[in-house]
């Protein structure tokens, strides 16, 4: 784009009054931005509603929504009233949520820690590890790797002979009777 733009006459391009040059240029510039910018289309879907969120409460919340619209007062009665009763819906069907979610724990326990890790806050994550050598390591595969090294040290090779023997010997023993 820059290479374009060097290429033109500028001189004699933007000649005339000042609309005519300004016109002139506003055309140059977004040619050049159509044919070298990409863009980018966001195609929006239906906004979903989170999962405690009963339909009485999206239809009080929308009914809130019409009456600030109208009045355009958030003082108006009819408003205070409708945002009142929207934000008692919400907390009641948010708590009803959580307790059918906590009843429920012993039959879904995945959907429970789902829902508990997603309120929370702070995401748990390994950081960057510091090697024997003192180099500093931040990328996942060789924090896996490191990981596994070290997990895979702690842990030895059963000897399986004595269960070998220990099987002959049982054999033996229930073998006599």
């Amino acid at each position: 784009m820059r290479s374009e733009l060097s290429t033109i006459s500028w001189t004699e391009v933007l000649q005339g009054n000042t609309e005519q040059k300004w016109a002139v240029f506003k055309g140059i510039l977004d040619d050049q931005i159509s044919r070298h910018i990409p863009r980018k289309i966001i195609i929006e879907g239906p906004k979903r509603k989170p999962q405690w969120l009963s339909y009485k409460a999206v239809k009080l919340v929308k009914r809130k929504h019409q009456l600030y619209a109208k009045y355009k007062n958030c003082k108006h009665p009819a408003y205070m009233r409708a945002a009142r009763d929207a934000n008692i819906k919400i907390r009641l069907s948010k708590r009803r949520f959580e307790m059918k979610l906590a009843a429920n724990i012993k039959d879904d326990v995945k959907f429970f820690y789902a829902y508990v890790s997603s309120k929370r806050k702070a995401k748990p994550r390994v950081g960057p590890i510091v090697t024997e050598n003192g180099d500093m390591v931040s990328s996942p595969s060789c924090i896996a790797g490191l990981l596994n090294d070290d997990f895979s040290s702690v842990f030895t090779k059963e000897n399986t002979d004595f269960f070998q023997q220990l099987e002959a010997h049982l054999l033996l023993t229930t073998s006599k009777f």
